[in-house]
């Protein structure tokens, strides 16, 4: 099967495991082990929940080459709009694992984004906010410890220059933001008492996914990824449009 959102189409596959408890795959199968996208969808008090599982990003996600950044929104969005809409979802859900896959040293996303300032990649991009009371905490001190002052001793300890000595951590984070690693987002974690964000509970609401701008239909066929796309008859569309 395809799905088509507004540039893209990408492959999907659906495997259903028992009557209450079914995945979907999107994206290119045939070049990665692991799929662009992996949803599951678990169904109890008569409703259908949503489970955002995985998000990788690859070129050979969309048949005509995925754009990192715009179009991972864009596949990511465009699944949820179809499921949501399909299953008549109660709510969308996750667990933030998100990293920069540096295979030396992979980078925390939403660890290293909170402290610059900025918000979670889930919550600026799919509209996510926190799911538990606990997560809602732990961004609370985020926003509260990032302002605290570096000194000498932490400058060393970060293998940093004593020039952001007196700097906030989030002046920091900001000037180095590419070059910052995991052991150093250790290292201030400790510094500022302040726990790590994996794992950390999110939903996206419900009236916010059929408010994207991404419209989501599927096709009956295959897609020869670096060729063009096999469409044998048409399916089912849906889709919303919207402000996002």
């Amino acid at each position: 099967m395809i799905l088509k959102t507004n540039h893209y189409n990408f492959w999907i596959k659906r495997h259903k495991h028992n009557k209450t408890f079914i995945t979907y795959d999107v994206g290119n199968p045939h070049c990665k082990p692991m799929p662009c996208v992996r949803l599951s969808l678990d169904k109890y008090d008569h409703q259908w929940h949503l489970i955002i599982q995985d998000i990788m990003y690859y070129s050979t996600c969309a048949k005509e080459g995925l754009i990192k950044g715009d179009g991972t929104v864009e596949m990511v969005k465009g699944a949820l709009v179809y499921l949501v809409t399909k299953y008549n979802v109660a709510s969308v859900s996750l667990s933030d694992k998100s990293f920069v896959p540096n295979p030396d040293n992979p980078v925390i996303i939403s660890e290293r984004r909170l402290l610059a300032g900025k918000p979670s990649w889930y919550e600026e991009y799919l509209g996510a906010v926190p799911y538990s009371v606990k997560t809602q905490h732990i961004i609370e001190k985020y926003a509260t410890q990032r302002k605290r002052k570096l000194n000498t001793d932490i400058c060393n300890e970060l293998q940093i220059s004593h020039t952001y000595a007196g700097k906030s951590v989030k002046t920091f984070i900001k000037t180095m933001y590419k070059s910052v690693n995991n052991n150093q987002l250790k290292i201030l974690r400790a510094y500022l008492h302040i726990e790590s964000l994996v794992g950390s509970s999110w939903m996206i609401p419900i009236s916010l996914v059929r408010a994207y701008n991404v419209h989501a239909s599927i096709h009956k066929g295959d897609i020869q990824f670096g060729g063009n796309s096999k469409y044998i008859q048409y399916d089912q569309g849906i889709g919303f449009y919207g402000v996002l």
